[in-house]
């Protein structure tokens, strides 16, 4: 799965230099379906230790709010797993957003003149 690439076909059009006709070939651009490897693993396991690690340095007292929330966050509770697969689907969704390959298609795309019959996802507008 993570060497799955998904070939977008695209053609690039005809155009005239001198006399001489270039271009006007049919080609595949590969793009990889799972961008992101194993990045989403590795910032869910991250961002779920952080307030552990900085509740156990306090050392909080037996019966506290803090010591209920080191609790919830072990890894063998069912809430940590819930919320480690969310965080797992969740930047498995938002890193290929934020990566540069979906930018920089459509800018290289016009330089070069190529006509993609695939529409390609693009980062969405920001909110203003």
């Amino acid at each position: 799965m993570t060497n799955a690439e998904r070939r977008i076909p695209v053609q690039y059009a005809k155009r005239m230099v001198g006399r001489k006709m270039y271009g006007g070939q049919s080609t595949n651009l590969p793009m990889k379906v799972n961008m992101s490897g194993v990045l989403p693993v590795i910032f869910a396991s991250t961002f779920l230790a952080l307030p552990g690690t900085i509740i156990s340095f306090v050392g909080p007292a037996e019966g506290s709010f803090w010591y209920g929330v080191q609790r919830w966050l072990t890894q063998t509770h069912p809430f940590y797993i819930v919320l480690y697969l969310l965080f797992i689907f969740g930047f498995a969704y938002f890193y290929p957003l934020s990566s540069s390959i979906r930018l920089k298609f459509p800018t290289t795309s016009r330089k070069t003149a190529v006509l993609s019959w695939v529409t390609v996802p693009v980062s969405p507008p920001p909110i203003s």
